[in-house]
């Protein structure tokens, strides 16, 4: 009789395949403590955070390797899983738990990546994508010699499945002429209504030269609405929510749905808003809470003003984050979590009964070394971060949980 001499285990195995496919993305889960100090990861209280009141969390690196991520979401039916939207075309499906990661084979032609603003902006997946499979991508894409923001619905195999493919494009269910480069919004996301929200930019340059924000001949500068179940085989049924938005970059709904907007501002003042339907939210006639053109003596009725505003000292490049509702750091929970792109500032604001009043001043969670293109949540509830020039994805935890 032979010895049997012990082979690798399952779990072994697994880790090993889920590292090979990693490596083959080109990308990599990071474990637990290899952030080092001095790394982005570690928090600096100072400028205004100083003297503001403080929740003090640690960031922990997640995925590493990624190019330029401006968002994660998670697919519906898979809690365990998250999808990144990096900038340059890439929807990568990540499962920390398993050690895994894929590159979709999701392709849209005639990408535009130009300008800094432009590319993959956004996704959603439909409230019912468990059984359906479909899922919508903001782009800017080229058209003969301009460019223009395109909402797409497109159909994978549900269930779990669907990261093999294959992916198909249904339709456009939108399409709106970008006249610059700049100020693309680029978000989507379902509401309570079961309706897809696209938040749509001024059209860029600077100041809004065209005043599409207070135009009702164009659907740059506002919220859109539209019913992506309707019966078509061409652009969705579409409605204006909400009008006056210079650049809503990020936005969500809260746990009382809602619709929480982070708009980037011009030379003063960025804006967290709480938007309610048929709002007008004031640009280009107004910025924050001042007057912006004329810059003095503008109209003081007919619009919603900001829950919360913060000047240049503070940062220069709001990004809208989301309510915190997960068990881990219960001083965050239902705090609207929110940042900015410039400065790699977080914060904790609890957000006022009514849209337009003042929210008290917002807790303090620090700088980070980061370029903060997203704020989301996982599948439970906890806090991600977008790493947008860094690369990465970072878990927002408790400071007392940080190795």
């Amino acid at each position: 009789m032979t010895d049997r001499v012990p082979g690798p285990s399952r779990a072994l195995l697994a880790a090993l395949a889920g590292s090979v496919a990693l490596a083959a993305a080109g990308l990599w889960l990071v474990a637990r403590g290899d952030a080092q100090a001095g790394e982005p990861g570690r928090v600096v209280f100072d400028g205004l955070d100083a003297d503001r009141p403080r929740i003090e969390v640690a960031l922990r690196p997640l995925l590493d390797g990624l190019h330029r991520p401006v968002d994660v979401q998670v697919p519906p039916g898979s809690p365990g899983a998250l999808v990144v939207v990096e900038q340059a075309g890439r929807l990568v499906w990540v499962e920390p738990g398993r050690n895994a990661a894929q590159v979709l084979a999701v392709r849209v032609e005639g990408l535009e990546t130009g300008g800094g603003e432009q590319g993959l902006l956004g996704l959603a997946f439909h409230p019912d994508f468990a059984r359906n499979g479909r899922f919508f991508l903001n782009t800017t894409e080229r058209a003969g010699a301009g460019v223009v923001t395109r909402v797409t619905a497109w159909r994978g195999s549900p269930g779990a499945g669907f990261a093999a493919g294959p992916f198909t494009r249904e339709r456009v269910l939108l399409e709106v002429p970008q006249p610059y480069a700049n100020h693309n919004g680029g978000g989507l996301v379902f509401g309570p209504d079961a309706r897809l929200y696209v938040g749509l930019g001024d059209g860029g340059s600077a100041g809004d030269p065209e005043g599409h924000g207070q135009r009702s001949d164009s659907l740059l500068g506002k919220m859109l609405r539209l019913d992506v179940d309707a019966a078509s085989d061409g652009p969705a049924p579409r409605s204006v929510f909400a009008r006056g938005l210079r650049n809503p970059w990020r936005f969500s709904f809260d746990p009382r749905g809602r619709l929480v907007v982070g708009d980037v501002g011009q030379n003063r003042f960025e804006e967290i808003d709480l938007v309610p339907e048929g709002a007008n939210m004031g640009w280009n006639v107004r910025e924050g809470r001042v007057c912006f053109r004329p810059e003095s003596g503008c109209p003081e009725t007919g619009f919603v003003g900001p829950v919360h505003v913060y000047g240049r000292e503070d940062g220069v490049s709001v990004t809208g984050g989301v309510v915190y509702t997960g068990k881990a750091i219960p001083e965050l929970r239902d705090r609207y979590v929110f940042g900015d792109y410039g400065s790699g500032r977080l914060w904790a604001l609890r957000l006022p009964e009514t849209a337009g009043a003042a929210a008290p001043t917002p807790d303090a969670l620090g700088r980070f070394g980061l370029s903060v293109a997203c704020i989301a949540r996982d599948g439970q509830g906890e806090l991600l971060v977008c790493d947008h020039i860094g690369g990465r994805i970072w878990r927002i935890e408790r400071e007392s949980t940080r190795p």
